[in-house]
C-alpha cells in the first residue's frame, strides 16, 4: 500500500502521489527502500541496484521509496538529489510511512528490496547487490504464469 502521506519526485520538484497508478500498474513492481540522506546509500545502494535490475529484469517498473526527514529536505536535494542517476520512479517518504502502513520496519538491508506481484503482496524480498544469487530468485517470480501480468 502506498500512503497518502508520500510524494512523487518529478524532475526537480516533489508533486502529490497517484497511488492507485502504483498499485494498479500493468507491470511488476520492485521496490527499494533507502535511506535518502546517507552519501554512501546513493552511490552504492541506488544506482547501481537500478542498473542491475534495468539490465536484468527490464520488464519491471522500479520504485525507490527515499527516506528524507523534513528537516533534511533542503540538503537532500542540493547534495544527494543530483547525485541520483536511476531511472526508476523516486517516492519522497518524510517519516517512514511506507514502512509503517506496510508492516516492514526492518534494520536488515536486505529485506529492503523486494518484488510485488499483481495482487500487491511480496513475492520475493533481497537486494542482488549483497547477494547476487537473488536476481534468479526474482527472475523465477517473474516466469510463473500465476504472476503475469497483462
Amino acid at each position: 500500500m502506498f500512503p497518502n502521506e508520500l510524494r512523487y519526485m518529478d524532475v526537480d520538484r516533489v508533486v502529490n502521489l497517484d497511488s492507485s497508478y502504483l498499485l494498479f500498474h500493468s507491470k511488476p513492481r520492485l521496490i527499494s527502500i533507502v535511506d535518502a540522506t546517507c552519501s554512501k546509500c546513493i552511490h552504492n545502494l541506488i544506482n547501481p541496484l537500478d542498473s542491475v535490475f534495468a539490465d536484468l529484469l527490464p520488464s519491471t517498473q522500479r520504485f525507490y521509496i527515499l527516506i528524507i526527514p523534513h528537516d533534511d529536505s533542503a540538503f537532500f536535494m542540493h547534495h544527494f538529489y543530483p547525485e541520483i542517476r536511476a531511472q526508476g520512479q523516486l517516492i519522497w517518504d518524510q517519516d517512514y510511512y511506507f514502512e509503517t502502513v506496510n508492516g516492514l520496519f526492518t534494520s536488515n538491508m536486505h529485506l529492503r528490496t523486494f518484488l510485488l506481484g499483481p495482487d500487491n503482496r511480496i513475492l520475493q524480498s533481497g537486494n542482488p547487490l549483497m547477494d547476487s544469487n537473488i536476481i534468479e530468485e526474482y527472475k523465477k517470480h517473474l516466469s510463473v504464469p500465476t504472476y503475469q501480468y497483462k
